[in-house]
């Protein structure tokens, strides 16, 4: 070891109390200058580092995913950057070490501050936060006082104008708790109003529903009609059973009946066939539908089971004679719209 002050390789060595802890004393033998070697702790070798790595990790735990995750990902790393610069502290002049006690108090206090910043401004509005808007969370002055009573709603109505989710649970809130479907229609409004939640459309429909306004409903439907998947095909059976059930107006129940048919959506073939029985009293088409539900298999005894299953559904449940069967089997071999034929006769 050489000293820091006339690189003279004559160094006696002791130990000494310095600032409260123990301190390796070297003494240039030439020039009389003493050097000193603190044994740092693991934070006091680079405070600003673990102060930041812990900040970042308890700061994790107040804020919302992804930015948690983000946050523990980058605590991890400055902690294994730490345990792989250990001991990188040289001898200094007394003052140095004075001087850098007073210097790391401060950095702490402001690496501190700078996260506190941070957690508040992301704990209050991280997740779908719209960028470049500014974000307004809702008074509670003006709550409904049937909230009040149950902290998560009371955090649903504080940001129900801003996060579509907290709008849509709020109206799930109204309609699970209240039954007030003039609320929850409010609150899915305002989700599908945010980002078009097609699940609050369909909540949406729904609620009409149960009010008995059947058009809104069905205007709603309608919104999903460009969606794919599950939702769409529920939007679309239901928009053909309200108007066959509720509105009686069998033409556009049979144009969106057909729409269901062509895309093999389930259950569409057998309503259409209950209302060509039930409300048109046409039992040819009714059993044509009924019987294209047929299929054919490897397993012919379980083939003929069902055919005769079906058979004995029409004479007991339709009363309908065989030659109506008969002629309802023949039509839905040519009978446009069907995206398959049953041939496997009567």
């Amino acid at each position: 070891m050489y000293c820091p002050y006339c690189n003279e390789n004559l160094l006696s060595s002791s130990s000494e109390k310095l600032s409260n802890r123990e301190v390796e004393v070297f003494e240039c033998k030439r020039c009389n200058k003493k050097s000193y070697i603190v044994k740092l702790k693991a934070y006091e070798e680079n405070p600003i580092g673990y102060t930041l790595a812990s900040g970042l990790f308890i700061g994790s735990f107040y804020v919302s995913f992804p930015l948690n995750i983000m946050m523990l990902i980058v605590a991890i790393i400055i902690a294994i950057y730490l345990m792989m610069n250990k001991d990188t502290i040289v001898y200094k002049p007394q003052k140095e070490l004075y001087d850098e006690e007073k210097n790391s108090s401060s950095s702490i206090f402001f690496v501190l501050i700078f996260i506190a910043v941070v957690v508040f401004i992301f704990n209050n509005g991280s997740e779908d936060k719209p960028i470049g808007k500014k974000v307004v969370f809702k008074s509670t002055k003006d709550m409904d006082i049937r909230l009040k009573g149950y902290r998560e709603a009371v955090e649903w109505y504080k940001e129900s104008s801003v996060f579509s989710e907290s709008a849509f649970n709020l109206g799930n809130f109204y309609i699970n708790k209240y039954k007030d479907y003039i609320k929850a229609i409010k609150y899915y409004k305002e989700a599908y109003k945010i980002d078009s939640l097609e699940k609050a459309a369909f909540k949406i429909a729904l609620a009409y529903e149960d009010l008995e306004n059947y058009e809104e409903a069905i205007e709603w439907y309608f919104k999903l009609m460009k969606s794919d998947g599950l939702i769409r095909s529920d939007a679309l059976m239901n928009i053909a059973l309200l108007y066959k059930s509720k509105l009686k107006d069998y033409t556009n129940a049979i144009k969106y009946y057909e729409i269901a048919i062509k895309e093999y959506i389930y259950g569409a073939r057998r309503g259409i066939a209950w209302l060509y029985h039930e409300n048109l009293k046409d039992d040819i088409k009714a059993s044509a539908y009924m019987i294209n539900r047929l299929t054919i298999t490897k397993d012919k005894e379980k083939d003929k089971e069902e055919l005769n299953d079906l058979i004995n559904f029409f004479k007991n449940r339709w009363n309908i004679s065989d030659e109506t069967i008969k002629k309802g089997y023949e039509l839905q071999l040519t009978m446009p719209g069907l995206p398959r034929r049953y041939k496997g006769g009567i």
